[in-house]
C-alpha cells in the first residue's frame, strides 16, 4: 500500500467515524425531545396525532434507532 493509499483510507475512516458520532447525535437530541413528548398527557399527543402507544414503541426500539421517522409515519396515518 502507497503513502497515498494509506492517508486515503485514514481519511475515510475519519470522515465515516465523525459522520457517525453526529448521527449519535442525533439519535440523542431526538431521543430527549421524545422524553419530552412522553410527559405530556394523552389529549396533547392527539392533537399532534400519536398515542402513548407510539411512544412506547419507538422507545422499545435499540437505543441507537432515530425514533423520528416512525413517529412521522404514525402522525400520517
Amino acid at each position: 500500500m502507497t503513502a497515498n493509499a494509506s492517508s486515503k483510507s485514514i481519511d475515510t475512516f475519519f470522515s465515516r467515524l465523525a459522520h457517525s458520532i453526529l448521527e449519535m447525535a442525533i439519535v440523542i437530541k431526538h431521543r430527549r425531545e421524545l422524553a419530552q413528548l412522553a410527559d405530556r398527557d394523552d389529549h396533547m399527543l392527539a392533537d399532534i396525532g400519536l398515542t402513548r402507544g407510539d411512544l412506547y414503541d419507538v422507545t422499545s426500539k435499540p437505543f441507537w434507532v432515530d425514533p423520528t421517522p416512525t413517529l412521522l409515519e404514525r402522525m400520517r396515518r
